[in-house]
């Protein structure tokens, strides 16, 4: 999932009580729900490395181990020094009878907990898309795919965006943060084409119920407010994950009552639209692409030309082993190729169908230049 619904998830956790259990306590749960994204520095690498490095190790079972451990350590020792200096401080109020705050005491054992929650968050959201989460990593690179939430999810970022702005901030600066927070989401949300009406008009109406809770006189309590709001988060992923198991059981009868033969079927979120799915069907060595109801009793609908798998043929090959693509290789779950002779030898596009379709199609391709013997000119272009 994007940064800003790990960010959200992670300070909603900390609005129902658990930023009070410790020192450092909220600081710590935002940094564990985006931890595991430190792999984001393969992408200086290049594309190739990105992928290859994404989603990987610092998302498997290794760093849900470690990762809390080194964590809490850091913030205890922050937290520990953040202490002396509140205690100087409180020392300093007393001498002129000033009552110094009251607030939670340094415990490592609730900074590891924190860690552990906020880490454990991030793959767990991770695995509700398409693109996909290595969960055993380091023991094995098999990818793992819930297929129940499109990357950037309006209704995710609603329901725990509620359960923060309205537990958090309440002088003058916090108000124009959240106003600035609030303008960018709708913009991401409204502005797109892709972005159906119905969904553009409930998110203008959530965000707007959400922020005359905030300005009222008498705003609702936070930690019950934070605590349903998660509930309905819980209750939202588990419908969107029975919607896509709906979707690809009604594919298939489909599928054998119209004496079809599929390959495979892999059924993937669409932007904004929860109530439907684009199912890929992979049968007679092409991808098939049908919008499908997730709960209505509809029949599938075709939506775009087949993909053409491919041939896997001695160009294609080479390029499937060159050195610079092995990233993109072994991220793609529905592989499909194209081979087109050059004036220096061969250009193969090796594609997912997943993304092949996707403006711009940047993530869901990438292409190999070889000369006439098959060597790689210019790999991952």
């Amino acid at each position: 999932m994007d940064p800003l619904t790990h960010t959200l998830v992670g300070a909603s956790l900390a609005a129902t009580g658990l930023k009070r259990k410790t020192v450092l306590g909220t600081a710590t749960l935002l940094i564990a729900a985006n931890l595991p994204d430190i792999d984001g520095v393969c992408q200086l690498m290049g594309t190739d490395a990105g992928l290859g490095g994404r989603r990987g190790h610092t998302h498997g079972v290794l760093a849900l181990l470690l990762l809390p451990v080194l964590l809490a350590a850091v913030m205890f020792v922050i937290a520990q020094w953040w202490e002396r200096r509140q205690q100087k401080r409180k020392a300093d109020l007393e001498e002129v009878d000033t009552p110094a705050p009251a607030g939670p005491a340094v415990s490592f054992r609730w900074l590891w907990l924190l860690s552990a929650i906020g880490v454990a968050s991030h793959p767990l959201l991770d695995w509700m898309n398409s693109y996909g989460v290595r969960t055993l990593m380091p023991f094995s690179a098999r990818w793992f795919y819930g297929d129940a939430l499109f990357i950037i999810d309006p209704v995710v970022w609603l329901l725990a965006g509620a359960a923060v702005v309205l537990a958090w901030g309440r002088s003058k600066l916090a108000a124009v943060g959240w106003m600035l927070l609030a303008l960018a989401t709708t913009a991401v949300v409204v502005v797109p084409q892709v972005t159906p009406p119905s969904a553009k008009l409930l998110w203008c109406v959530g965000a707007g119920l959400v922020g005359y809770l905030r300005v009222r006189d008498k705003p609702p309590n936070p930690k019950p407010t934070a605590l349903i709001c998660l509930s309905l988060l819980v209750l939202y992923i588990g419908t969107m994950l029975l919607g896509t198991h709906n979707a690809h059981r009604k594919t298939i009868q489909w599928l054998q009552r119209n004496g079809m033969q599929a390959q495979m079927v892999v059924a993937t979120p669409l932007p904004a639209r929860p109530l439907a799915r684009e199912v890929i069907v992979k049968m007679e060595n092409a991808y098939h692409y049908f919008e499908v109801s997730a709960f209505a009793d509809a029949s599938p609908r075709p939506t775009r030309a087949p993909l053409p798998e491919g041939e896997k043929t001695p160009a294609v090959l080479a390029a499937l082993a060159a050195p610079g693509v092995q990233g993109f290789v072994h991220w793609m779950r529905l592989p499909a190729f194209e081979q087109r002779k050059t004036a220096t030898g061969y250009e193969v596009t090796l594609l997912d169908a997943r993304y092949a379709h996707s403006s711009g199609a940047r993530l869901g391709r990438t292409k190999v230049d070889l000369d006439h013997n098959l060597r790689v000119i210019s790999p991952g272009s």
